[in-house]
């Protein structure tokens, strides 16, 4: 129905192109959903579709409408506000503080009987339209110009941020109304940062960063699982996705023109990233990617591990996946085989049977030294009790000659709460806690690529807990590192992860994003398991 080819746009006294290269097509009776932080292009593409913009800029490539190209503003005229409208977002801007609202309204129609129709179905209070923009609710104000912009019966609706500034009972009529119209097969374009809406309303949905097209994906499918690594950080600011997870936003950093957009954030870039631009490219059914490497790939990944001790199987088919930047838990209790796993995965034991892979290679001592680093349970079998804390941290540079660097070393430092009097003291001189907090920071320091934590909090106090945890997920940002976080500690569990692997008697019960493991657990284990933090 609506077809954009290669759209490009620059705004005049600008030197950068606002949207580049976009392609996308909507589908009679789809509702597809645009998203991205403010400044990706999102409104832009709206008033390029509604052809608002050719006073402002320069545009190329080509707009499509029931197949026929719309190039001159007499071609847009004649769909504008007739085939197309939009509900434009909720600022008082967008009124005549002069007129009444029956006034803005008259503007489309004079018809009164279809005016009070609408009324009708948007459930607004005829009243209100005897007052002034300024003397009715921000909520009333978005019925208005949806109001305004159905009562032409469009066939295609666009609509800009609907819930902007809304509390939670206008935006949920608000998100009603939009499944209502759903319902009646109207095709709607959707662009807004809040991710619940697209989730409600939409069928399909695209990730915009920079004015670049870097996800096309079905609203459900992307739900569960992002593919750009710009969707999962997207997802993860969202406290109305995610929550139960810590908020972590996106840093605001210098965009190149050439290159990946995303470049600056990414957490798996390369040196070729840097200078060529991705294309869209199609991964799996109808997701497609703006990626190099194919989207987030997987750090690791185990196949029908098995461990057999004294004829005793520990370990029965144990699969686990963890990509780039994610937080994976395993969560149990004591014996289900959480540390045969841990000792498995740091190359302390071999599996007995299955499959291990490191970055898509087979796994070995030499996956182990390139990048995994593990901050082990029991500490004391672990690390020299008569080495000081400072020749603990220092020991790895030393073996392998390498040369600390000292800005590093002094900020993890700080991060777990170490001090100098401290690193000074011999390791059996320090408490479970002091011993817990050298162990992580010698970990840290290896610049792994997957930290691997054993019960990595159990004999810190609350406090040092939380402040250690919230330190460790910015550096995770700042260094890069996958985390498989293995506790019985649930609420942990809980506020951390991305996703979660239930364990019981050596097998994996059950599996699924956090929300998914606490809100609707499906295993009869796993539910007696959740109830506990009730």
């Amino acid at each position: 129905m609506l077809k954009l080819e290669k759209i490009t746009f620059k705004y005049e006294n600008n030197e950068n192109n606002t949207l580049k290269n976009i392609n996308l097509e909507v589908k009679k009776g789809e509702v597809l959903g645009i998203i991205g932080e403010s400044g990706s292009g999102k409104s832009t593409l709206l008033f390029l579709i509604l052809g608002l913009l050719s006073h402002k800029g320069r545009k190329k490539g080509k707009i499509l409408y029931q197949g026929k190209e719309l190039i001159k503003e007499k071609e847009f005229k004649n769909v504008r506000w007739k085939d197309i409208s939009m509900v434009f977002q909720n600022h008082l801007q967008n009124f005549n503080p002069k007129l009444k609202i029956l006034d803005h309204i008259m503007e489309v129609t004079k018809s009164l009987e279809k005016i009070y129709k609408f009324c009708n179905i948007l459930k607004l209070d005829k009243e209100k339209l005897l007052k002034y923009p300024s003397e009715i609710s921000g909520g009333e104000r978005q019925k208005i110009l949806i109001l305004t912009a159905l009562i032409i019966n469009p066939k295609i609706l666009l609509v800009d941020e609907p819930t902007t500034a809304l509390e939670g009972i206008s935006k949920f009529e608000i998100i009603k109304i939009l499944k209502e119209l759903k319902k009646k097969h109207m095709t709607i374009i959707i662009v807004s940062h809040d991710l619940q809406v697209i989730k409600k309303v939409t069928d399909n949905i695209i990730v915009m960063y920079d004015g670049n097209i870097v996800e096309k994906n079905k609203t459900d499918k992307f739900f569960i699982m992002q593919y750009h690594p710009y969707s999962r950080a997207l997802v993860k600011s969202s406290c109305e996705i995610k929550i139960y997870n810590n908020l972590i936003g996106v840093d605001e950093k210098n965009i190149k023109e050439k290159g990946c957009c995303f470049y600056e954030n990414c957490m798996q870039r390369i040196k070729y990233c840097e200078k060529y631009s991705p294309k869209l490219m199609e991964i799996k059914g109808k997701t497609e990617i703006a990626c190099h490497l194919g989207g987030i790939i997987t750090v690791l990944e185990c196949f029908n591990l098995c461990k057999v001790i004294n004829n005793k199987k520990i370990l029965k088919n144990i699969s686990i996946k963890v990509r780039v930047g994610e937080i994976v838990s395993i969560i149990g209790e004591s014996g289900s085989g959480k540390s045969t796993l841990v000792n498995i995965l740091s190359g302390l034991s071999k599996q007995t049977s299955g499959i291990i892979k490191y970055f898509g290679n087979n796994f070995s001592e030499k996956s182990i030294k390139e990048g995994i680093q593990t901050v082990f349970q029991d500490l004391f079998s672990v690390l020299d009790m008569n080495l000081t804390a400072e020749e603990t941290l220092k020991e790895l540079f030393f073996i392998k000659k390498e040369k600390i660097e000292e800005e590093k070393f002094n900020e993890i430092l700080k991060v777990v709460g170490l001090e100098k009097n401290i690193i000074k003291k011999r390791i059996n001189e320090l408490s479970g806690g002091e011993i817990q907090r050298v162990a992580i920071a010698r970990a840290l320091l290896q610049n792994p690529k997957l930290l691997i934590a054993d019960e990595m909090t159990s004999m810190l106090d609350s406090s040092r807990k939380t402040n250690i945890l919230l330190k460790i997920l910015e550096l995770q940002k700042k260094y890069k590192f996958s985390l498989i976080f293995i506790t019985h500690d649930l609420f942990v569990a809980r506020k951390i992860s991305d996703y979660i692997y239930v364990m019981k008697e050596g097998e994996i019960l059950e599996e699924g994003e956090t929300e998914k493991i606490f809100k609707f657990p499906e295993n009869e284990y796993v539910k007696k398991l959740v109830s506990t933090l009730e």
